[in-house]
């Protein structure tokens, strides 16, 4: 049975501009634009946040394995957070391995870190960069490792320190969709 709409039925339905012309409102578009931006933007802080820390380990040497990770579910985010202990004037690479359950290399991040001081003629001074964190999106459930290499020798007798927490999802898609959506309202 089909159902026919009536001429009288259609043109009650129909709310005309209120110019009495058939533009484009982009006043609302724009509304629906901005909406699904800042809706987006939420949803990136949601993701964005730790749920569980995974590994929280303050001394870790130079070249040893840590403990596994299991990830539970495809595409899980993990954030990697590694701090240096550096003394004042060097700077060392710091690079982390991914190891699967067999504990051979699958890929790697890394970043400088450095600090450094000294006297000028407005006083003492010293700046640093000695920690960064990485977010990674695993793509197979399952356990995995992280190994920490370094090209100094004196951060090898030192170590890092490295907190591995679970995040509830990638963050990136949802951040940059919701800018193209507020820059386009």
């Amino acid at each position: 049975m089909a159902y026919k709409l009536s001429e009288r039925h259609l043109q009650d339905n129909v709310s005309p501009n209120p110019t009495g012309s058939n533009e484009i409102n982009y006043g609302h578009i724009a509304n629906v634009f901005i909406l699904f931006g800042l809706l987006s933007l939420l949803t990136s802080c949601n993701y964005s946040r730790s749920v569980e820390t995974m590994i929280d380990q303050r001394s870790l040497p130079i070249g040893q394995i840590t403990q596994a990770i299991k990830t539970l579910k495809p595409f899980e985010t993990i954030e990697v957070s590694v701090y240096g202990r550096l003394p004042n004037n060097s700077w060392t690479f710091v690079e982390g391995q991914v190891l699967d359950e067999k504990k051979e290399y699958l890929f790697s991040f890394g970043k400088e870190l450095w600090a450094e001081s000294g006297r000028d003629a407005d006083g003492v001074w010293s700046e640093s960069d000695t920690s960064y964190s990485i977010d990674l999106t695993i793509p197979n459930p399952g356990l995995f490792y992280l190994k920490f290499e370094s090209d100094r020798y004196a951060d090898k007798r030192r170590g890092i320190a490295v907190i591995v927490t679970r995040k509830n999802g990638s963050w990136i898609p949802h951040f940059w969709f919701g800018l193209m959506c507020l820059l386009i309202g």
